[in-house]
């Protein structure tokens, strides 16, 4: 949670996005402050900038602070107390504003106790646009380019965690200031993750992590994602989490009809129930989710989610952690496992669907590589509709295309040909009914023991 604050932080900064550029008139750097000011407030900030000055193509603020005013709950204004630099700055025919550059000088603060270091902080590529009132698709396009890191939160004067470096990058089409914004694809990565758990208090904590040999996690993370203004299609294509030689989860996911004009009918919705949150109208508050719930699933259809999960050792670990404090053998408490998880399928999915469940908790059990749930309907299925047939699991699970597989794609089948992987799993398959019946009764008492 720390690391997030810090995170937001920095982008926070960076919010005082802007540009000018055709001369050092003081009405010049107002102008832009007012714009910026105008295109965060379409996304819920309410941005109030120190001095403005401008001196050629560069233009530097004295100073931010930040509300976030879409908080169910007010918000503490947040101050950053130093100089944001906008370098590079041209004004474009219709008064937006276009920056090469946009630096903030190191952030040092503390935030409930711990030290948060953010540096190297840059904005590149932004676009202010002209209007005094833009609209959400107008600013959608504020900044190209993010990069900030190292990153260091330290708790009790100890460094904690760690970050190399956090980059993002926004490619607009048609580019900022060039024709209405019609579609945008992100990236961004988190490098050189590092965190020392040996530093938590915490005793009981600590035998449990030693336990797993763990002392420091690092890893990355990577997300990419593709959208169309018109059809309001997202898709995040990668948002993964790599822990260096314990595992990595991803997920993706599909969405149509998330519009620039359904944000705009959200951000109206919110003010509206904030405003009646402060005047305490309990009655319309309810009226007013309701029927923004209504409105925001009728308009929005899932084209498809997946969670994927391999292994590179955590599972392993946590299998052998278990067992060892059920004082059982590691085969005994899959076993158990496995029992337990067939017991806890509703009857409802039906046969296909349980034994396809059963097959892959076995095997991802038996043999920790991969596991990944998905669904990835034929065509996109609109919210609304689910919500109607959740109650009708017969009638919605067809539609969905559930898939449950485990120890398959192309991570596994990378690392073990599917001639290999038959040849493998043979055996086990075949042992399996022979060791059936006298492996009950320890596979009964084994359950007895996680009962306890």
């Amino acid at each position: 949670m720390t690391l997030t604050h810090s995170l937001r932080i920095a982008l926070f900064a960076g919010v005082s996005f802007a540009a000018m550029g055709h001369g050092v008139l003081a009405q010049d750097a107002d102008d832009f402050t007012a714009k910026i000011k105008a295109a965060y407030d379409a996304f819920g900030y309410d941005l109030q900038f120190g001095t403005a000055t401008a001196d050629g193509d560069t233009i530097t603020i004295d100073g931010l602070t930040v509300v976030i005013t879409t908080l169910p709950e007010p918000m503490e204004p947040y101050t950053l107390d130093t100089v944001l630099t906008f370098s590079g700055v041209t004004q474009l025919d219709d008064g937006s504003y276009k920056v090469a550059e946009l630096t903030v000088p190191d952030v040092d603060i503390t935030i409930d106790g711990d030290r948060v270091v953010v540096q190297s902080i840059a904005f590149r590529n932004l676009y202010i646009p002209g209007s005094d009132n833009p609209t959400i698709l107008e600013a959608l396009s504020v900044f190209g380019q993010f990069s900030a890191g190292p990153i260091v939160v330290e708790a009790e004067g100890k460094t904690f965690i760690t970050v190399a470096a956090v980059i993002a990058e926004n490619v607009f089409t048609p580019a900022p200031g060039t024709g209405t914004l019609e579609s945008m694809v992100s990236f961004a990565t988190v490098d050189g993750i590092e965190a020392d758990f040996s530093i938590i208090p915490d005793a009981d904590a600590q035998a449990v992590l030693a336990a797993l040999g763990i002392e420091t996690i690092t890893g990355s993370l990577r997300e990419t994602m593709t959208w169309t203004m018109s059809d309001g299609h997202m898709a995040i294509d990668e948002f993964s989490f790599t822990f260096d030689d314990l595992g990595r989860i991803d997920m993706t996911f599909d969405l149509v009809g998330y519009t620039p004009a359904l944000i705009e009918s959200a951000r109206a919705a919110q003010k509206q129930m904030l405003q009646l949150t402060e005047e305490g109208n309990t009655a319309e508050l309810q009226k007013a989710q309701e029927a923004f719930g209504i409105t925001f699933a009728s308009q929005l259809s899932l084209g498809g989610v997946a969670i994927r999960y391999d292994d590179a050792s955590l599972a392993g670990r946590l299998l052998d952690f278990f067992a060892a404090q059920q004082n059982l053998e590691t085969p005994d408490l899959v076993d158990a496992l496995k029992t337990l998880a067939a017991a806890q399928i509703p009857p409802v999915l039906g046969e296909p669907l349980t034994s396809q469940i059963n097959d892959a908790m076995g095997a991802f059990l038996d043999d920790p590589q991969s596991f990944e749930v998905s669904i990835a309907p034929a065509e996109p299925i609109n919210l609304m509709m689910l919500a109607v047939l959740a109650a009708q699991p017969q009638a919605m699970l067809p539609m969905l295309n559930l898939s449950i597989l485990a120890n398959d794609g192309p991570d596994t089948m990378e690392e073990a040909p599917a001639e290999e992987t038959v040849e493998e799993e043979a055996p086990a398959e075949t042992s399996t009914p022979m060791d059936a019946s006298p492996a009950e009764e320890p596979a009964a008492e084994t359950i007895d023991k996680l009962g306890n």
